[in-house]
């Protein structure tokens, strides 16, 4: 507010009255302060009317209702904060305008799905015999710097010499000719024929580091680095630019793709002897980079920079500094070895799980908010960073490692007068801290304190004397991601009394474990942190006298990667949301650890929207709601508690269930209407997807007659026939392997339809054979892959959309990426040229 704003309607009021009105304690000024604030909210309402006029401006509750004056009708509105309907309403003249044309279904992808798309028209694609009619001249080869798709060569011979072409076959930037494909683009996997239009889309984001510390390969560095702070080979992103207008189609440099060497190498060499102020780059232009290398604080130049591949680590020669961005290594030559390394780069995920540098506000202000005067005031805080400069100009208030920061606070709270004393320790960079913070260490809440720990700037703000100074209490929760290697130790106080204190972890990779020592610690909160699979994860220390294991602890771990959690079966509650935990191994992932060489159960539990890689073992299931569990679960008091629209194997022992998988494909496999002409044909098409059968038999089965039916998987009659028989009283189909009898169906008329169930009690055989295909599959399951976690294109459809909403079950139910296709399908077919058919290609 501008201080001619302030107080509008005293300072209308004649000079006489207002000096009366001082010497009477100011009654007037006091009641028309009071009118004053009434009036500047009507005022803002007026305001905020005049913005909801207009899309670009208005609130999102409007939006559904400009789009309702447009006609835009079959959109489902999603409940995904990052992801509105705004842009799609906003263009949709533009779409109508250009309607049928690649960049329109292109920008309508987009808009719709929230993902990066291109659109490939196949007919370009296609290797023609030239009509004398119709001629199209077209180059005989494809360019050898592909960073722009030049129209004129679609269609071309590819160049077998040309490396950068040929990496791009088969994707949707290629520009090779191919021989027309017959089948279906829509759901066959066809490609390259004159009515087919290929949808390309990039489900994966771009995450930016900037200046994190790079990782030695040996322990005693020798010029070999890694970009990950773990150390592993991951490979390097692309930060999509902004396309210019919606007539644009996407190009390379415009999708969150993998990194390739041979695109980066040519974009070097092509402007090694252009001078410096005359290069054009795309992907190391000026302002932001695809990656940057420092070596002892100072940036490395591009004239420095080799782009070649580091698999068998060969060392560049002199002066040059070798990158290798699909396996996110860099080597120096052999006869440097610098003191700091430091790397910007993007790395690929799925969504906004775990330690990231992405904004993290939200869940910040669930626990503090210096402008809410309901939360907590924060009395103490700390920043850890780096920088030198920073930790020269500002001493009092930040320090260069993790050690440093929680010796301060041991201190401040041992001998802090406030009986509720609340601190902040802000790491303030990317960089690894290499500490053990156990010990003498260690990180000490006592009765009454509370203590968060977490990635967040710590701005200096202007004072009105002109000087600088930090405030207590203010943070900004993004950009940042900082890797603390070693072990972190946490104890609660000795008083055993009510008000136990409270630890928050938030935005930390910790490449360690987490261990709360015995003693009394309220409440432990982890959010948006890893706790790498292979090398840590979370444990709560037992105690030989129960009383003094934590026994009031309340664990929350939310949107994070966890290794194994092992907790006692006294603590009270075990809370994890839109999480994964991962074992790595087929080991138990949340259990209490071993007793005597047994496996003992976990505290009772509760679990929403995550992905569980590894078998369970708790006292008690709550609640499991859309989560995917990989390895067995075992309750040991399953009478309370529910396990809904979740992925249970078989064998599981949990409470009731309520449309689990592959319950739903075990105990209703099949039903249908033709009662007065049944035909068994049906139910061998629906077996199909089950036992991946090629070759198909059948015949017709009545209420008289009892015909078999045979299937196999081969492409002519095999040696092995599968056969369903009906049996003589007509209640049971009969599945059969060369005549021998596997399992049994039960089949029921009710309500005038066929149902047919599995046997229970003699199918567990068949059973698991039919519950192979509803297993789930997953793009990777190895931590640090970019598609860690995310369900495979082969995962079955009732995994994909088995949550509550027909969203998928497992961590990433909240991207309702299912609902986001299905949008973008409704408005295809409007939108979609005549004669034409769409299929969609995930990329990523």
């Amino acid at each position: 507010m501008n201080e001619q704003d302030k107080e509008r309607l005293y300072k209308l009021m004649p000079a006489t009255h207002r000096i009366r009105d001082a010497a009477e304690g100011e009654p007037i000024r006091a009641l028309l302060s009071v009118i004053e604030r009434e009036m500047k909210n009507i005022e803002s309402d007026i305001e905020g009317l005049y913005d909801n006029w207009f899309i670009e401006t208005c609130k999102e509750w409007v939006v559904p209702y400009i789009g309702d004056l447009l006609k835009v009708q079959g959109i489902r509105s999603l409940d995904i904060e990052t992801l509105s309907q705004r842009a799609f309403v906003a263009h949709t003249l533009a779409y109508r305008r250009g309607k049928g044309t690649a960049a329109v279904l292109e920008q309508l992808a987009s808009d719709l799905t929230g993902w990066r798309a291109r659109v490939v028209e196949f007919f370009q694609l296609l290797a023609l015999t030239p009509n004398l009619n119709h001629i199209r001249l077209r180059k005989s080869r494809a360019p050898s710097l592909c960073s722009t798709v030049n129209q004129e060569l679609l269609g071309g011979t590819p160049d077998l010499r040309d490396t950068n072409s040929l990496e791009l076959l088969e994707g949707p930037f290629e520009i090779a000719a191919h021989n027309a494909d017959v089948r279906s683009v829509a759901g066959c996997g066809g490609r390259y024929n004159v009515p087919n239009i290929g949808i390309f889309m990039w489900r994966l984001q771009s995450y930016r580091v900037e200046r994190s510390t790079a990782r030695a390969v040996a322990d005693i560095p020798d010029g070999r680095y890694s970009f990950d702070p773990l150390g592993r080979d991951i490979p390097l992103f692309n930060i999509p630019r902004p396309e210019p207008e919606i007539a644009h189609l996407a190009e390379e440099f415009n999708v969150p793709g993998k990194l390739r060497r041979r695109m980066l190498y040519d974009e070097l060499e092509k402007y090694r002897p252009v001078p410096e102020k005359e290069r054009k780059y795309i992907y190391f232009d000026r302002d932001e980079p695809v990656l940057r290398v420092f070596k002892n604080g100072e940036p490395v130049s591009l004239d420095q920079m080799l782009i070649c591949n580091l698999g068998e680590w060969k060392r560049p020669q002199s002066l040059k500094i070798a990158v290798d961005p699909e396996l996110g290594r860099l080597a120096f030559p052999e006869d440097e070895i610098p003191e700091k390394v430091e790397v910007s780069y993007a790395y690929g995920f799925s969504d906004d799980v775990g330690a990231g540098p992405y904004n993290r506000s939200v869940s910040v202000k669930r626990w503090v908010n210096p402008l809410d005067p309901d939360f907590r005031k924060v009395t103490w805080q700390k920043g850890v960073t780096k920088d030198r400069e920073a930790l020269n100009n500002d001493s009092s208030h930040l320090v260069e490692t993790m050690e440093e920061a929680v010796t301060e606070w041991n201190h401040y709270v041992s001998n802090s007068p406030d009986p509720f004393p609340f601190g902040l320790i802000t790491i303030m960079d990317n960089s690894t801290y290499k500490e053990e913070l156990t010990g003498a260490n260690r990180i000490y809440i006592i009765q009454g304190s509370k203590l968060a720990i977490i990635a967040a700037d710590w701005a200096l703000v202007d004072e009105p004397s002109g000087q600088k100074t930090r405030i207590v209490g203010q943070l900004t929760p993004d950009a940042y991601r900082p890797h603390v290697l070693g072990n972190i130790s946490v104890q609660g106080g000795d008083d055993f009394s009510n008000n136990p204190g409270q630890l928050i972890l938030d935005g930390i990779m910790i490449e360690g474990m987490l261990n709360v020592l015995v003693g009394n610690l309220g409440s432990l909160t982890i959010a948006h942190c890893t706790l790498v699979p292979d090398k840590g994860g979370l444990k709560i220390n037992p105690s030989a006298v129960e009383e003094r294991t934590n026994p009031r602890l309340h664990i929350s771990i939310d949107h994070s990667i966890c290794g194994q959690i092992i907790v006692p079966e006294n603590v009270p509650e075990l809370k994890i949301r839109d999480s994964i935990v991962d074992s790595v191994e087929e080991d138990y992932t949340i259990y209490a650890g071993e007793q005597s060489g047994k496996i003992m159960p976990g505290p009772s539990t509760s679990i929403e929207r995550t992905t569980v890689f590894g078998k369970v073992l708790v006292d008690q299931m709550i609640l499991a709601s859309e989560v995917i569990f990989t390895g067995q679960v075992e309750v040991e008091r399953f009478q309370k508690g529910c396990v809904r629209f979740s992925y249970v194997p078989g064998g599981s022992r949990t409470p009731r269930r309520y449309r689990c998988q592959s319950d739903r494909a075990l105990d209703y496999l099949f039903s249908w209407d033709e009662i007065r002409d049944i035909k068994y044909e049906r139910l061998i098409e629906l077996l199909k997807p089950y036992f991946n059968f090629k070759w198909l038999s059948t015949g017709k089965i009545d209420s008289i007659t009892s015909t078999m039916i045979a299937v196999s998987s081969g492409d002519s009659q095999p040696k092995d026939v599968l056969s369903l028989t009906l049996n003589t009283d007509k209640t049971r189909v009969i599945l059969m392997l060369n005549s021998v009898r596997l399992d049994e169906f039960v089949v029921k008329i009710e309500n005038g339809m066929m149902n047919v169930y599995t046997v229970k009690k003699a199918g567990a055989a068949c059973g698991c054979r039919i519950g192979s295909g509803l297993k789930p599959a997953f793009t990777s399951i190895v931590y640090g892959d970019p598609g860690y976690a995310q369900l495979g294109r082969n995962c079955a459809e009732e995994i994909r959309t088995g949550a509550e909403d027909g969203s998928e079950m497992g961590v990433f139910c909240s991207l309702k990426q299912p609902q986001r296709e299905a949008n973008f399908r409704t408005s295809l077919d409007e939108h979609l040229g005549f004669g034409l058919e769409a299929g969609i290609f995930y990329v990523t």
